[in-house]
């Protein structure tokens, strides 16, 4: 090898030396400062799961007239959508022939009276037998009777307003109605509550009395206290349930969305971000000695921003939020920022 090849040789491997002491030490300047990351100091806090369902709210005074008697609907009073009164007269259904029976019963009545009236001046003058005179007295009182029960059926036929609302007709003047069949609809919209539906499962973990938010939409929230909750399943599976609103400004007939509160309890409250799967293992990594080490980790809760959990975590501890998916145990980190979760 002659002198130029050796200075060659020379240079190539000086310049092989310098570039791997330039990459062992920006591999180890790498290692040093670690894999850049966010953490938060973690705080137990509590949590409430809630259950969504659509309600419908409900008047207390809503109420359906039926009609007791056969007969034809005769013209109503007032117009539709009219607001009435506790008592007021709201229609009658008339059967064709009553009135022409109570005239009829009269007649008979007055009839057997003044029989009855002949037959005592008979009975005093001994013309008559007691017999005869009594039969006489049970026939006033059979015509009385039938012509009360007349009377009676004709009160019937007359729908009056149990409770203050508003007039809703389901049938037209001079339909032909049968016993039971619904005529009026009154609606009132003084008291309200709302009636919704749940699961069994979510219905054993409502208790009476707890707070429910109520949300129509565009609107702000509202409570409402759990009433009642049925002890059946027979509305195609589902649990009918009960609340009082706590504030006025609902409509009989409106939807609107019922937030109910389930399961609660307390848990270590962390950003979704820093929770990590691991196929079927949650865990969450905090900061030790600028290294990342796993702690397992149990689900609580999990919302639109947060998650909560069970764990052998501790208060004010540093879990990593950003970069917590990237990392694996025992890996170098830098912390670029640092937050608590105290009023979030």
């Amino acid at each position: 090898m002659n002198l130029v090849s050796r200075r060659r040789f020379r240079r190539d491997r000086i310049s092989l030396l310098l570039v791997a002491f330039f990459f062992a030490w920006s591999m180890t300047h790498q290692a040093w400062a670690g894999y850049p990351v966010s953490v938060v100091h973690t705080e137990r806090m509590r949590w409430q799961a809630h259950v969504r369902v659509l309600g419908e709210v409900r008047s207390l005074s809503r109420a359906i007239l039926r009609t007791s008697v056969t007969g034809r609907v005769g013209r109503f009073p007032l117009p539709e959508g009219s607001y009435v009164k506790a008592g007021r007269l709201l229609g009658r259904v008339i059967p064709p022939d009553l009135a022409a029976r109570i005239k009829a019963a009269r007649s008979r009545l007055h009839l057997a009276h003044d029989m009855l009236g002949h037959d005592r001046a008979l009975y005093g003058q001994r013309l008559l037998t007691r017999g005869t005179f009594q039969g006489a007295a049970n026939r006033v009182a059979v015509d009385q009777d039938r012509l009360h029960a007349l009377e009676l059926a004709l009160s019937q036929t007359r729908l009056v307003a149990p409770v203050s609302g508003t007039v809703h007709y389901l049938v037209v003047p001079g339909t032909e109605v049968t016993a039971g069949t619904a005529v009026i609809r009154l609606g009132g919209a003084s008291r309200v509550w709302v009636r919704a539906f749940v699961t069994p499962s979510a219905a054993g973990l409502l208790h009476a009395g707890e707070l429910a938010r109520l949300q129509m939409d565009g609107q702000p929230k509202k409570r409402a206290e759990v009433i009642s909750i049925g002890v059946s399943a027979r509305n195609d599976g589902l649990v009918e349930i009960f609340l009082r609103p706590s504030d006025r400004g609902f409509l009989p007939g409106e939807w609107l969305w019922v937030d109910l509160p389930t399961t609660s309890g307390y848990g270590w409250r962390v950003p979704r971000p820093a929770l990590v799967m691991r196929g079927s293992h949650a865990r969450v990594f905090v900061l030790g000695g600028h290294r990342a080490n796993p702690v397992p980790v149990t689900v609580l809760h999990v919302n639109r921003h947060y998650v909560w959990l069970r764990g052998a975590l501790h208060p004010g501890e540093p879990v990593i939020v950003k970069g917590a998916g990237a990392v694996s145990d025992k890996t170098a980190v830098t912390v670029e920022a640092a937050t608590s979760l105290s009023g979030r």
